[in-house]
């Protein structure tokens, strides 16, 4: 006839499967959130390097762009060859020649400022960029007149602890 067999499976996790189980599950969570940490990291210090190679082309060619369209270097309102320079060019109308504007370029804590007239127009650099150095050299010739700009910005990106500096250099000459 047909015997039934009484087949009951143990149908759990003993005691010593569930320790090891978390266990493994502590392992890779702990290389996962340590790799995306990392990545985190990473991320900050590539955006910083961005941010400081943004601030650099913003604030050299507004310069040099003004530089271009100037008749001559105001000497008396500029300070040279010092770490907080300043520049400040005459630029001459191009429809009236009695008309000029004067603009100037100088370090204010920290950032490169904007002036225009005498009226303020405010930062060439943004809040999380630090300009530690703006240093503007007075070249003269015969007939022509430019500037060599020495410029130093600075970030400490977030969750980073070491601060990014980086150096950036031109010559602007300007046209007659």
């Amino acid at each position: 006839m047909n015997k039934i067999f009484n087949t009951k499976k143990n149908t759990g996790f003993s005691l010593i499967e569930i320790i090891i189980y978390f266990a493994l599950l502590a392992i890779i969570s702990t290389l996962v959130i340590s790799s995306m940490i990392s990545l985190f990291k990473n991320y900050n210090i590539v955006r910083a390097n961005q941010d400081i190679e943004y601030n650099a082309i913003s604030i050299l060619d507004k310069l040099t762009r003004d530089a271009h369209d100037a008749r001559s270097i105001n000497i008396s309102d500029s300070s040279f060859s010092v770490a907080q320079g300043s520049v400040s060019l005459n630029i001459g109308s191009s429809t009236d020649d009695t008309a000029s504007t004067t603009i100037k370029f100088y370090l204010n804590n920290g950032k490169v400022t904007y002036m225009k007239n005498g009226v303020d127009f405010g930062n060439l650099s943004t809040n999380n960029i630090t300009v530690s150095n703006f240093k503007i050299y007075y070249i003269s010739a015969s007939s022509t007149e430019a500037i060599k700009v020495e410029l130093n910005l600075e970030v400490t990106p977030h969750l980073h602890s070491a601060t990014i500096s980086k150096n950036f250099y031109t010559t602007i000459l300007l046209r007659e």
